[in-house]
């Protein structure tokens, strides 16, 4: 818990809150606890059948007013204001919460301006569960632009009590959209002061008109959201002079100038955006198509390659074929040499061999002796023919002469 400020200057603030029992009505009572700004006091409308005494916190003067029939938003509220002692009012709904300087900052200001009697924060969306979402609601104060459109949550004002006692009251003709009736009959009666600072969340999927995802619901007539705006604008009518409808119109007007201008801004970059891309696209097709050609041509190599690969492969098969055989013909080769070289050491180690030694021999010497006189022989014939054939050369001469 945040340390507390206590001035006597300070002036009492009445926080009311409505609940139906809710689960989140904890969380949202334990941020009134941790508020800076003292002195508070707390108005609790139950409408629902539960008791809220154990969860109600302990440094906080909370008055629970329970109720033996439900009530409408607008009645509670109602109800609520009746029994408040403060001189300054905000709303918390029991699913929404706010920071520890939520009250101190727009009271602050209050303080600091005599004229001003309603002061506004900043609000951000949450989730069901508490996370942040991107959605803020921050928007200037604009009396013409409130006729149009509820911008201001309820927990995110600060407003005088005497308002109230002014004729101020919500309209229990209202089942939704009862806080921007609220507003409007304040607006009559005060200028609102904007804080754009943050310290109020509402919970998404909570009943009030103010956070719509779906903007194009609020202008079917036959949709809920719809019809409670044509309730208000029924009940406002009257009120409005011609002069705040022309200037309704006209602020409409702007707004939509603007937003085609923004439409055309946008639509020219997208425009931009798409020749580039469409310039990128087709230098990827391009790319594409060359890499598609390349891609055919080392698919025509490769089957090149494949093909004399599986010739190689082929050939390396044959060769390592041969290769085995050769040398399965060279092991037989070598055992028969083995085989041969034993059998040989065996004769000559053999007697007989020995004993034979001096025939073979003399078979060797006598086998040289033919082979001499088998030349001379040879020679002495050859000697003897050519004896004859220049004595037959000789004979032949003689005759001639």
């Amino acid at each position: 818990m945040s340390e507390k400020s206590e001035s006597r200057t300070n002036k009492l603030v009445t926080i009311i809150c409505r609940s139906i029992g809710r689960t989140h009505l904890k969380i949202a009572l334990d941020s009134i606890s941790a508020q800076s700004y003292q002195p508070i006091e707390v108005i609790l409308i139950n409408s629902s059948e539960k008791r809220l005494e154990n969860i109600l916190p302990l440094d906080v003067q909370v008055t629970v007013l329970d109720q033996s029939t439900p009530l409408s938003r607008a009645e509670a509220a109602n109800a609520g204001i009746d029994a408040a002692n403060g001189s300054l009012l905000l709303f918390l709904d029991d699913d929404d919460y706010i920071s520890n300087d939520h009250i101190t900052n727009l009271a602050s200001k209050m303080y600091s301006d005599s004229s001003v009697r309603a002061v506004y924060s900043g609000t951000q969306k949450v989730t069901n569960d508490g996370k942040l979402l991107e959605q803020v609601y921050s928007t200037e104060f604009d009396p013409i632009l409130l006729m149009r459109d509820n911008y201001i949550p309820i927990h995110s004002m600060l407003f005088e009590k005497s308002l109230v006692d002014e004729g101020c009251r919500f309209d229990p003709q209202f089942e939704i959209y009862e806080d921007w009736d609220f507003w409007l009959q304040l607006a009559q009666k005060t200028k609102f002061l904007h804080i754009p600072n943050v310290t109020a969340y509402y919970r998404s999927g909570g009943d009030s008109g103010t956070t719509l995802s779906d903007e194009s619901e609020k202008y079917d007539p036959e949709s809920r959201i719809g019809k409670a705006r044509a309730q208000i604008f029924e009940k406002w009518k009257t009120e409005w002079t011609g002069s705040n409808i022309n200037k309704l119109i006209g602020q409409s007007y702007n707004e939509l100038a603007r937003h085609c201008d923004d439409l055309n801004t946008q639509l020219k970059i997208i425009g931009e955006q798409y020749d580039v891309l469409k310039t990128d696209l087709n230098k990827v097709n391009a790319d594409y198509e060359n890499l598609n050609r390349q891609k055919a041509k080392l698919e025509e190599e490769l089957a090149v390659v494949g093909s004399s690969l599986q010739e190689s492969l082929g050939k390396i098969s044959d060769l390592e074929v041969e290769v085995e055989h050769r040398v399965t013909t060279e092991k037989h080769l070598r055992l028969h040499e083995v085989q041969l070289q034993t059998s040989l050491n065996e004769i000559l180690s053999s007697r007989s061999w020995k004993f034979t030694s001096p025939f073979r021999k003399a078979r060797t010497l006598s086998k040289t002796v033919l082979k001499v006189l088998s030349f001379h022989n040879t020679k002495t014939h050859a000697q003897k023919a050519g004896v004859e054939k220049t004595n037959n050369i000789i004979s032949k001469n003689k005759s001639r002469e």
